[in-house]
């Protein structure tokens, strides 16, 4: 008998969805994150006038399993808001049209064994002329024009924001102001040692962000100060107020800015 050959294709590459866009109603961009020794070519997102911004079965993709392999690198969409049974990551989000002096947002964030990894993207030629699209790669508010970058390099396990729209490339003073209030969830979650909190202010105010356990006892005073309007983080490194380790398990985080209060949840792994 002559031997024969199969493929099993198991993850779509993003080269595919590359070449389709162009025959696809709306736009897209496709990003590509690569070490010296694994690559991720999964990730598109963009608009349509037939999408929506929640999750839509026929546009966005919920992100196959992370590979076994030590040698890794995984670029995701992050949409823990979503609640979908698959999980929190995806590798596509396809959104609504965006309206005039409007931009819209999305969180994406790396995982790889690596500590430094390389993100470039694709950008397709139906993207409308009068929309800027940004990058904020170091979460400092500023974001670069990706009509002019090729790609730029990342911390192997960060989160950033691209955006696309209206008055969104900054030039380093002018940062952009949120529209409202929000606490976002926390990224990683679950964690260890270590998470990052995202919080927006549209209006300066005294904010306040405290841990606390699930019997209601402070334990961690993150944020007790004025701040200024835009968009902030900040961490929790699993310590009490005294600096000592916290066990692992189910603890809430609260903010206060102003006349706006919110509270999510986390989980400590050990």
């Amino acid at each position: 008998m002559d031997s024969v050959t199969m493929t099993f294709p198991i993850h779509k590459h993003a080269t595919v969805s590359r070449n389709q866009s162009r025959e696809e109603d709306g736009w897209r961009i496709a990003l590509d994150v690569s070490t010296d020794s694994s690559q991720d070519q999964t990730t598109i997102l963009g608009a349509s006038a037939n999408a929506t911004d929640d999750f839509d079965y026929q546009y966005d993709e919920v992100k196959p399993p992370t590979s076994p392999n030590p040698d890794q690198v995984t670029l995701n969409i992050y949409h823990p808001e979503w609640n979908n049974p698959l999980g929190d990551n995806f590798a596509q989000d396809i959104r609504g049209d965006i309206l005039q002096n409007d931009f819209k947002e999305w969180l994406l964030t790396i995982e790889s064994s690596d500590s430094q990894v390389e993100l470039s993207w694709t950008l397709s030629d139906d993207i409308p002329i009068e929309f800027e699209v940004g990058i904020d790669s170091d979460e400092d508010g500023y974001f670069e024009d990706m009509r002019v970058l090729d790609g730029v390099s990342m911390t192997g396990n960060s989160e950033f924001v691209i955006r696309v729209g209206s008055s969104i490339l900054g030039n380093g003073i002018e940062l952009l102001i949120p529209k409202e209030f929000a606490l976002h969830q926390n990224y990683p979650n679950p964690f260890n040692p270590t998470t990052q909190i995202r919080y927006n202010l549209p209006e300066d105010a005294l904010v306040s962000i405290n841990i606390y356990d699930l019997m209601g006892r402070r334990v961690k005073s993150l944020v007790n100060t004025t701040q200024n309007a835009g968009y902030r983080s900040t961490q929790w490194n699993a310590t009490n107020n005294l600096g000592e380790p916290v066990s692992a398990g189910m603890y809430l985080y609260t903010i206060r800015a102003g006349e706006f209060m919110l509270t999510k949840k986390m989980v400590l792994l050990k």
